[in-house]
């Protein structure tokens, strides 16, 4: 904008030192305009009326007035060309990923029925698979040095191709109340998380269409919370302790 003061030539000369100025001398008037930025454009009637124009697109009315819809977001819960996908953006576990099906040219072999099986029996199921500490154990595999008071632990195969294994006496009775009292206080209300909370999820529930379901509650337990079992575990199949998962404990209710 442009104004007209009157002043004397030594005001006129102090605001010469700002360069955005332009500072013009007539007789004891002086014309001041700025060069630009702020105040550059000239004041007239319309100005204002564009003012408050601006004004009244801000006022109680639009502020009360409906928004705009918004664009609705994409859905990450399904793609055309692509698996489903969690509300954390993963895909969901499928039936086959959680029951992987057998590699092909597995051969289904039962457990032998007609004899004792014996250690030599375990150790061709498993040569392909996972190596067990088979020294700790004699010909009918069988511990050979139990700890004191305990019943020696027995491997069965229950499934040679592909191989499953079972061990009895793997806890002692004291060892499975101690566990069960992670997710289950005793009658006398005490319990063995030492102040850590197990980790509680309902396990997957399949379509009725599926071939096999399962459902159950799962615990996720803490390594410090189960150190027998780790010790134990690590002991029979020779492997450290970060190569395993959490401990986990599963419930299966009737029907489930």
């Amino acid at each position: 904008w442009k104004q007209s003061v009157t002043a004397s030539p030594s005001v006129a000369s102090r605001w010469l030192v700002d360069p955005d100025m332009i500072v013009s001398q007539g007789q004891n008037r002086v014309t001041v305009a700025f060069a630009g930025g702020f105040g550059s454009k000239p004041s007239s009637p319309k100005s204002k009326k564009k003012s408050n124009k601006k004004k009244r697109k801000l006022s109680d009315d639009d502020l009360l007035s409906t928004p705009p819809p918004k664009p609705k977001a994409q859905s990450i819960s399904h793609t055309s060309d692509g698996p489903q996908l969690d509300k954390w953006g993963l895909p969901i576990p499928t039936q086959d990923e959680m029951f992987p099906p057998m590699p092909e040219g597995t051969e289904l072999i039962a457990a032998p029925t007609d004899k004792d099986v014996t250690l030599e029996d375990i150790r061709s199921a498993m040569k392909d698979h996972l190596k067990l500490n088979y020294d700790a154990f004699d010909d009918l595999g069988v511990e050979r040095n139990p700890l004191p008071g305990n019943k020696p632990m027995k491997l069965q195969l229950l499934h040679q191709s592909p191989p499953v294994l079972s061990i009895e006496n793997f806890f002692t009775s004291d060892e499975c109340s101690k566990v069960k009292t992670l997710v289950v206080p005793d009658a006398t209300g005490n319990d063995a998380s030492n102040g850590d909370s197990v980790l509680q999820v309902n396990s997957a529930t399949f379509s009725p269409l599926a071939q096999s379901q399962r459902t159950s509650t799962t615990w996720f337990c803490h390594y410090a919370q189960m150190p027998t079992l780790l010790a134990k575990a690590t002991h029979i199949i020779k492997k450290p302790q970060h190569h395993m998962e959490e401990p986990q404990i599963v419930q299966y209710r009737t029907g489930e």
